[in-house]
């Protein structure tokens, strides 16, 4: 498993010790240009003096030399070189030479004019070396006003000469090696610094993903009230920190409907187990004839149909994956056909039905969950319409959906009441337990509708619910989605 901490650690460790290794060698490479630029600028000294000092007589070339004023040209460990010869001559050497050359040769002779190179010198020591070709000043002195043009002359006949000038770079080697060798410790000194440093600050700047995961630890199917703080967290933490106290109130909702779902099913469930065991209790009590047995058989079946029903609108709703056909069907027809089915219910109570289904546009659905779903919508209607039963289904499409709406009065109904008609088991009162309503109808009309890749909503508005069912509209093909037409009608009239 990948870690942040050593992720980050060796990234910014990487990061910053490619910034200093390039930061050292760009300053030790200024340094090093600096000091051998002032090292130059001595060697590019003792030339020109040399150069100044340099004499033609018209036979003879000489160098105004002497031991006291340059000693460092005598013999020594650390002596320097100079080698004056004729240019015209340079493959026969004449001219005057330092005392500290003797009778020593150069290892590499410089060519004439050459800038400065590094190179062995006389005695084996690593040197910097310049020369250059010059014409020397005339032994006399010619520069009196009106005797510059004999000077110039003069010069002009000069030989050209070629003088070498070398000293041994132990100096400025030194300092190198000693400002490499700082480079080297302060590098080893800074990398065990960041080393520290950086895992301080990885460690302190992950420190709330520490305090969250002990937060989110803590949670589970107990404590799901529970929320992760996001005070003091950094900001580019809030949108997940956000996005996860969502869930976890997501996970909450959920896990508080399938409690009520699984507390409510128990209590539907136990109702006709209780009846079924009390009615063969009273009839085992005593012997009785064919007929009271018949009776109580009779009453029993009815009974575990009734339970039957109830286990299998359960498995029903638990079966998330089951798809629902996808054909052709007449939204109106079956709507109608619903609604005549109604009429004598709403009529009993004191109210009508009417279908306004000029609309005749097919819908995407398999026709067997579509009555499923109108039957259980029309049926809640009917049933809990207040004061009376007077509902109104309407059909109405656009260019993509096909929409059924089924409006009844509903006293007493808010908005609170509505985000709840879709739950299993759900009843505004809990004294409306008759037996013939599990309150599974709204559950199992939704699921069908999603499955049939439509949407349900309901709102309360002006004392009236509107449950809405909206369809894809058909283009004429039948597509058939794996269901069973059969596994719809069992769900039919559940509520």
């Amino acid at each position: 498993m990948t870690s942040i901490r050593g992720v980050l650690t060796a990234s910014l460790f990487r990061t910053l010790g490619l910034i200093m290794i390039g930061g050292g060698v760009l300053l030790y490479g200024g340094i090093r240009r600096a000091l051998t630029s002032q090292f130059d600028e001595t060697l590019r000294g003792r030339l020109t003096t040399l150069m100044a000092a340099t004499r033609w007589d018209g036979t003879h070339l000489d160098i105004d030399f002497t031991g006291e004023a340059m000693p460092w040209y005598q013999p020594g460990l650390q002596a320097e070189y100079f080698e004056l010869i004729s240019a015209a001559k340079s493959d026969r050497p004449t001219g005057q030479r330092s005392p500290s050359l003797g009778g020593r040769e150069w290892t590499h002779r410089p060519a004439a004019g050459s800038s400065y190179v590094d190179d062995v010198l006389p005695d084996g020591r690593r040197g910097r070396i310049v020369s250059s070709t010059f014409r020397p000043l005339p032994d006399e002195e010619l520069d009196a006003v009106g005797r510059e043009q004999e000077r110039v002359n003069a010069v002009a006949s000069s030989p050209e000469v070629n003088l070498t000038v070398a000293m041994g770079r132990e100096s400025l080697d030194s300092a190198l090696n000693s400002i490499a060798g700082a480079f080297l410790a302060g590098g080893v000194v800074v990398c065990i610094a960041l080393v520290v440093g950086i895992r301080a600050a990885v460690r302190r700047g992950l420190a709330p993903l520490a305090t969250i995961s002990a937060q989110v630890e803590k949670i589970d199917a107990r404590t799901l009230a529970t929320r992760v703080e996001t005070r003091g967290t950094p900001e580019e933490l809030a949108p997940i920190l956000d996005r996860l106290n969502q869930l976890i109130a997501r996970l909450e909702e959920a896990f508080s409907r399938e409690r009520r779902f699984a507390s409510a099913a128990a209590h539907e469930l136990r109702t006709p187990v209780a009846e079924l065991r009390t009615l063969l209790e009273v009839s085992l009590s005593r012997d009785r004839c064919a007929e009271e047995y018949r009776i109580a058989m009779s009453e029993a079946l009815s009974i575990s149909l009734r339970a039957e029903g109830l286990v299998r609108t359960l498995l029903t709703l638990a079966r998330r994956d089951n798809p629902v056909a996808n054909t052709e069907t007449a939204v109106a027809d079956v709507l109608e056909e619903v609604a005549t089915r109604h009429e004598q219910s709403a009529a009993e109570h004191g109210g009508e039905i009417i279908c306004v289904c000029s609309d005749r546009t097919l819908a995407g659905i398999d026709g067997d969950a579509l009555r499923c779903i109108l039957d259980n919508v029309i049926a809640n209607a009917v049933e809990y319409a207040s004061p009376l039963p007077r509902v109104r289904c309407e059909v109405h499409s656009d260019d993509r959906r096909v929409s059924v709406t089924v409006t009844n009065p509903a006293d007493g109904v808010y908005e609170s009441d509505v985000a709840r008609f879709f739950e299993p088991f759900w009843r505004k009162s809990a004294s409306r337990t008759d037996r013939g309503h599990l309150g599974l109808g709204l559950s199992v009309a939704k699921e069908l509708a999603e499955r049939g890749n439509g949407t349900m909503t309901a709102v309360a508005s002006d004392g009236c619910v509107v449950v809405t069912l909206s369809l894809p509209k058909s283009h004429g093909r039948e597509h058939a989605a794996g269901a069973e037409s059969g596994a719809v009608a069992q769900m039919r009239s559940t509520d």
